[in-house]
């Protein structure tokens, strides 16, 4: 629609379905830092849904039910590999960060331009790509974490990736 977006945030966060109480803290603390993010920047964020473990109606209700200042949103169950892939892909061009609890900004989010903010412990001790960073789900941690990737977005110019392996195509046929 032409309108300018200093951020675009993909959001997807999983149910904790051994920590139900943990889950409301932790969608709390995120979404009081993303409130707060959107009043600093214009934000284009995008919902992916969640899967189905225990816990899920509790985030999607919650999804569904957040507003946001200053940001346009859409939730989307699926945006499936080519969306969610060419989503990432823009982050050479504009600021793109991955932001929740998912192992796909674990293991996805190093093979693009973008940045990764995991939030939580649900990938606690998981080896990241150096354009991931994790933080506790405290709304001032987020917050400021959010601040300096936007602030340094462009400033890395190799990304190292954990996942990659050269020749991984025609080792594997």
């Amino acid at each position: 629609n032409g309108r300018r977006f200093d951020v675009i945030v993909i959001f997807t966060y999983h149910p904790l379905s051994t920590f139900l109480k943990e889950q409301e803290k932790e969608l709390k603390e995120t979404f009081n830092a993303l409130s707060k993010i959107s009043s600093k920047y214009k934000l284009r964020v995008i919902f992916t849904g969640v899967n189905t473990d225990i816990g899920s109606d509790y985030v999607s209700q919650f999804i569904n039910q957040s507003k946001l200042k200053n940001a346009c949103i859409s939730k989307h169950q699926t945006l499936g590999a080519n969306n969610y892939f060419g989503l990432m892909s823009l982050g050479s061009k504009y600021k793109v960060i991955n932001m929740g609890n998912s192992s796909s900004i674990v293991k996805e989010v190093p093979f693009f331009p973008c940045k990764g903010i995991l939030v939580g412990g649900r990938q606690l001790g998981r080896e990241l790509g150096s354009n991931t960073s994790q933080c506790e789900a405290k709304s001032e941690s987020i917050e400021k974490l959010f601040d300096k990737l936007v602030r340094e977005y462009f400033n890395e110019a190799n990304i190292y990736n954990p996942y990659y392996k050269e020749n991984s195509a025609q080792k594997a046929a």
